[in-house]
């Protein structure tokens, strides 16, 4: 979450009183000054194929809704950064007490958090290759000697100082086996004092996860969001899905797509080739009949 444009969209809120009219001033000058609404087939630099942009907009408008529902925050707060669990230990030596956290009453809500779920202690959200952990901490928890977080590409655990009895000891929020393995290298963590800890954690393959850990109440993936940011996709797959896009505009105005513009390519060459019945005679389509 860079802050640095922060005070240049300042002022032009400013000016413009609301967010309405700040947004407006942000297309107009995308109109004005960009290739933005420049409609082009996938094989043009300038422009996007029909339905592109629009999905540009969609893309970054869930993606810092999601940010906001999971209260993540910059990289820079991070108190430490796990790479595996031998070698992450926030805090001292001392007994880990166990108290799973348990699910509310009412079962996991999958529109609290994005293709995960939410229960007492903690709540978790998906994308296809990655995956935010937010475990609620007590208010006493104001540093990293406060938490303890283990994480390795099998098991995760999450647990927060407490002083029970005048001894003081360590009491566990979050523990389990993940669903799935995690690249626990590229993972990371952060802590928001007194509120919560964040954890971003780094899929080892793609797929989508039915529940975080073992044990817990699966999400039905039938009613989940598995739809794909485009910049998340290889090259390869984003330049076929731009093709789908701009063949299906086509489609819908009446006009060939990708595979008719090609084949008419091939039988303008192969009129006049050796051999053609048609060789020297004007280019006629009507007469050619395409399977």
């Amino acid at each position: 979450m860079d802050p640095k444009h922060d005070p240049a969209f300042m002022e032009i809120l400013r000016e413009e009183k609301n967010i309405a009219g700040f947004l407006d001033s942000f297309f107009g000058f995308l109109y004005r000054c960009t290739d933005f609404y420049v409609e082009a087939p996938p094989d043009q630099r300038i422009g996007f194929p029909p339905g592109v942009a629009e999905q540009l907009v969609l893309t970054s408008l869930r993606k810092w809704k999601n940010i906001k529902n999971l209260s993540e925050f910059s990289p820079t707060k991070a108190e430490a950064v796990p790479p595996a669990i031998e070698e992450v230990t926030v805090g001292g030596d001392g007994t880990i007490e166990e108290a799973k956290a348990k699910p509310q009453s009412s079962g996991p809500s999958v529109s609290d958090c994005y293709n995960g779920a939410s229960y007492d202690n903690y709540r978790w959200s998906q994308s296809i290759g990655e995956l935010d952990v937010v475990v609620r901490l007590p208010e006493e928890a104001r540093t990293s000697k406060d938490v303890l977080v283990r994480l390795s590409a099998e098991e995760i655990e999450v647990a927060v100082k407490s002083s029970e009895d005048g001894a003081e000891a360590w009491k566990t929020l979050l523990k389990g086996r993940f669903s799935f393995k995690i690249k626990s290298s590229e993972s990371y963590w952060c802590l928001e004092p007194g509120k919560h800890t964040s954890l971003h954690l780094e899929k080892a393959s793609e797929r989508w996860w039915e529940s975080l850990v073992d044990g817990e109440p699966r999400i039905e993936l039938s009613k989940i969001d598995c739809s794909r940011n485009l910049e998340e996709m290889a090259e390869c797959e984003q330049m076929k899905v731009e093709e789908l896009m701009w063949n299906q505009r086509r489609k819908l105005l009446g006009q060939p797509t990708s595979d008719q513009i090609r084949m008419e390519k091939i039988m303008q060459l192969a009129w006049n080739a050796d051999g053609s019945p048609f060789k020297g005679t004007e280019y006629d389509p009507s007469i050619l009949k395409f399977n």
